[in-house]
């Protein structure tokens, strides 16, 4: 059977994402290969660049952003990697804690049918997505999901009084774009972990006439039912 590239692709992303170093740069090249890309060394001087030159490569190869359900609570869209030389376990503790790595137990699922798009120099990501304007409510931490998303809440469609409960990580936001469906790795040590919905979403504030990051949340699929799709450049916190 051939393997699946977005399950494949999300696993290196987040593999990479669940490993330290006390060199991160070393951490953007031992996986380039991965992806067929190769980058120069000795170009390179940071970890930053190294990984927006390989993140750029990718898209620009047709390959999908999968890498974007490896920052969650983080208002950055660029992956970030640990230099602590300790393996990520810690929790999310407020909306506010937008520092927490990524744990182990969001390693249960990836993300499929991810954008295609193109990333610019300054990490400006320009997509087309399906959008709506949304309106977060009702948000409390989590008594049920792990450490995979930390908060429960409620998110209504603008103007199309549908609404329902969400898993929520990061901050909330006025806007959502639809970023692909959540999927479970099928192995029976994720069974405790069925709670996910399937559709991942990133919320999304406007911010001196640019789209910023706020957070992400899994939603049912049918709440994105009649969104429109658009073209939209999102910056984050990188």
């Amino acid at each position: 059977m051939k393997p699946d590239k977005d399950e494949t692709e999300s696993t290196i992303w987040r593999c990479a994402a669940k490993r330290t170093s006390t060199r991160d740069i070393g951490v953007v090249f031992s996986i380039m290969g991965l992806f067929g890309l190769q980058l120069d060394p000795s170009h390179y001087t940071t970890r930053s660049e190294a990984l927006l030159s390989l993140l750029q490569r990718s898209m620009a190869n047709g390959n999908r952003a999968n890498w974007l359900a490896t920052s969650l609570s983080s208002s950055s869209i660029i992956p970030h990697f640990s230099t602590s030389g300790r393996t990520p376990l810690s929790s999310i503790t407020s909306l506010d804690d937008n520092s927490r790595e990524p744990s182990i137990q969001e390693l249960v699922w990836y993300l499929s049918g991810a954008p295609i798009g193109t990333l610019d120099d300054a990490g400006a990501l320009k997509i087309v997505v399906s959008f709506s304007q949304v309106e977060i409510n009702q948000v409390v931490k989590s008594r049920n999901n792990g450490l995979c998303f930390g908060f429960d809440a409620t998110l209504e469609v603008h103007g199309a009084s549908r609404s329902a409960g969400i898993f929520l990580s990061g901050q909330t936001g006025t806007h959502a774009a639809k970023l692909g469906t959540i999927v479970l790795y099928s192995t029976t040590a994720v069974a405790r972990f069925l709670y996910l919905e399937d559709t991942l979403v990133m919320l999304l504030d406007r911010v001196a006439g640019k789209w910023c990051k706020k957070g992400m949340a899994a939603v049912p699929s049918e709440l994105t039912n009649g969104w429109e799709e658009q073209e939209v450049i999102i910056v984050g916190k990188n």
